[in-house]
């Protein structure tokens, strides 16, 4: 027997909502999750911050050898990240196609063209971003000042876990 069009929209709208409530719970329990991690690392007798204090001291004494694997395991890491995101992608895809002519006749050399504009500005601003924060590396928060500060930021996560759990769907 065949479904009619009514049933079967009506099918595709129980998936719909199953799927945006199976997201929006899975969001909701990462952000719990994060919230844990970070009533653990306030709650802790050597904050997380005095870990990482110690593994900076180990890599300056490291060789030069080892930071350039370090620093090239990190480029990789972060290059990954975007590459594999697909949000770049919804974005670039929804973002630049308007700034295209319709009549353009290389329409994927302009939006080659667009794109790689856009890289070379982020390129530039975090450059100039971690010049200007790179003289901060010096400066060490006391240990219940980051005990303090992890406490708030897992409260902002466990509310907007709240938040993202009490959502209705439109």
């Amino acid at each position: 027997m065949r479904l009619g069009r009514g049933r079967a929209f009506l099918g595709c709208e129980f998936l719909g909502a199953t799927a945006f409530a199976l997201v929006k719970w899975a969001g909701a329990a990462y952000l719990v999750w994060l919230a844990i991690g970070m009533l653990r690392a306030a709650s802790a007798s050597a904050p997380v911050g005095d870990r990482a204090d110690v593994s900076s001291r180990d890599e300056a004494t490291a060789s030069s050898v080892d930071r350039a694997r370090n620093l090239g395991r990190l480029f990789r890491q972060g290059l990954l990240t975007n590459v594999l995101n697909p949000k770049i992608a919804i974005f670039f895809l929804a973002l630049l196609p308007q700034f295209i002519d319709g009549g353009a006749p290389a329409k994927l050399v302009s939006f080659l063209f667009l794109g790689a504009w856009f890289v070379v500005q982020g390129a530039l601003f975090m450059i100039a971003f971690v010049v200007l924060v790179a003289p901060l590396r010096r400066w060490r928060a006391s240990p219940a000042w980051r005990r303090a500060l992890n406490a708030a930021g897992a409260g902002i996560f466990v509310w907007l876990a709240a938040r993202l759990a009490l959502v209705e769907r439109t």
